[in-house]
Parts: structure tokens; sequence; C-alpha cells
């Protein structure tokens, strides 16, 4: 059986080792945000080394989780140390429209104790704009960016949009993008794979990125 990575509203990371280890729910789960609950969670399951389960929100703050998870009148600037208390691991949303300040990426590594762990999209420059295509310095740009993280850089998401046929005419056509750049990343980083082709969820995609050591997503 797989490990797998979830949110709650459907998004999965499916690890390419098999595991036989059932995981163990890490951090603090029962925090509610808002009346409604954890609108945009996740779960990551590891792998079978260091089979945990760690939950985390997309994003640590939107409206509405002032004065419902957050205390009144705690300032935004601490808002991520607060989050830090009671979750292990949150999705960085914003790094999807454009690398972030590297000073802003050191805040965030002073901002959270030992063991915390930061995922992040990668810029759409790189996924939407350019498809992996001639993006070689802007990709290197960004990992060395998140890398001020240090050992609480974790997943890395190319979250694609769903791609139509003057884009790519079928997921062999995708494929030939996606492989060439697969080989090209530092094996010491994770990093996981989201497309809204459904119908290009089949195993010949996930045994491409098992045997790149890449997980998949699901939306």
């Amino acid at each position: 059986m797989w490990s797998a990575e979830e949110r709650a509203e459907g998004l999965e990371y499916m690890h390419p080792k098999p595991s036989s280890h059932s995981g163990r729910i890490v951090g603090k789960p029962e925090v509610t945000i808002g009346p409604s609950g954890v609108r945009h969670g996740f779960a990551i399951l590891s792998s079978v080394n260091h089979s945990q389960i760690l939950l985390g929100t997309s994003s640590f703050t939107a409206t509405g989780w002032q004065g419902s998870f957050y205390p009144k009148g705690l300032r935004p600037a601490d808002y991520l140390s607060y989050y830090a208390q009671h979750f292990d691991i949150v999705e960085i949303d914003s790094t999807f429209y454009a690398t972030p300040n590297v000073n802003v990426v050191r805040s965030w590594n002073s901002k959270t104790p030992e063991g915390f762990l930061f995922a992040a999209k990668v810029p759409q420059e790189i996924t939407h704009k350019r498809v992996l295509k001639d993006c070689d310095e802007e990709f290197k740009v960004f990992l060395t960016t998140m890398e001020a993280l240090g050992e609480k850089l974790g997943p890395l998401l190319f979250q694609f949009g769903k791609f139509d046929k003057t884009m790519f005419r079928s997921l062999d056509d995708f494929l030939g993008r996606l492989v060439p750049f697969l080989k090209r990343l530092p094996k010491e980083h994770k990093f996981a794979v989201e497309i809204r082709n459904k119908d290009w969820l089949v195993p010949k995609l996930a045994d491409v990125l098992r045997e790149h050591g890449v997980a998949l997503a699901r939306h």
C-alpha cells in the first residue's frame, strides 16, 4: 500500500515507495478554524522509515480566523508562531504567485520550532506560463530562496492547470515535457506533481513519478 498525503478537500500526495507500516497521528487535529472547522487542511503520511501523519492547513491565515482560531488582538506578525504551537506543517500558497523575498522565508524559519515543515507551491511562472520550458533560472532562484528554510523545507508542489489539446494532445505529449525536467530535479529535496486533466490520472503517470521519486498530488 502506498503512503499518502491528504488534504481535507481531496488533495492527496501519493508517495512512490510502497509501505506496509501504519502511520500515527502527530499534531493537534482537534483544532478547528471558524464555525465549520478547518476548510483547507491537509495531512501528510510520510515514507516507510518515518511513518506519521502531519496535520496542517493551506496557508496559515484567512478571513474569519481572527477571533476563532487566533486570539483577538494577536498581531498578524505573530500568527505563524501561534499556528506552529498547534500544527506541525503548513502549505504556503503565496509562492504560487511569485518567489518570496529570502528575508520573508528566513522569518518563517525563525518563527517556527525545530521539526516544523513547510510545503510550498512552485511559482506559476514555471508551471503555468512557461510550463517547465526555458525556466531553469527561475526554478533555481525559487529553490535557492526556499532553501533558507533549511531542514524545515518540505515538499514543493508543481500544480499545473488543466491543459487543452492546443498545449498537449495527450498524456504522452505532456510526459515528453515533464520527464526531462524531473530528471534534473535535485535528489535532496521532495517534490510533488498535480495535474487537473483527470483522464491522465492513470498508472502510467504514477509509474513515471515513482521512477523519479516524485509524489502525485490529487486535487
